[in-house]
């Protein structure tokens, strides 16, 4: 038996309209929030506390780099951070955070003309 030309419209509206919810039902599907620019040497840190190195000497130099406010060797480093072996998933996720308000810095510094922040912007654009 054939659906009518409008039945298997409908049919098919129904199942797209499912579809487009099921991704929704993820937490993964959540947007990253960014950390507080403030609480990033204390987050990395006890996040990174009882690490081996070289993760722990990674996290004390983005730590470092942060407090200086050198943004570039900070977004180097957090970036360096996320592919050194042994970090977890939940450390990664935390450096993931902590890059986005990191690489904000590096934005704002260069337009405010740190040399170092727009060659780090320079080499990006060139990597892409």
């Amino acid at each position: 038996m054939k659906l009518p030309f409008l039945h298997r419209l409908g049919v098919g509206v129904a199942a797209l309209w499912l579809l487009t919810l099921i991704p929704g039902c993820s937490d993964s599907a959540k947007p990253v929030e960014p950390v507080a620019l403030a609480e990033i040497p204390s987050l990395v840190n006890a996040a990174f506390k009882d690490a081996k190195d070289p993760a722990k000497s990674l996290a004390s130099q983005v730590v470092d780099a942060v407090e200086q406010k050198d943004w570039a060797k900070a977004s180097v480093g957090a970036e360096a951070l996320l592919s050194a072996p042994g970090t977890t998933a939940e450390q990664n996720k935390l450096v993931g955070r902590c890059l986005l308000v990191i690489n904000q810095q590096v934005n704002e510094a260069a337009a405010a003309g740190d040399k170092q922040a727009d060659q780090l912007k320079q080499i990006r654009r060139q990597e892409k």
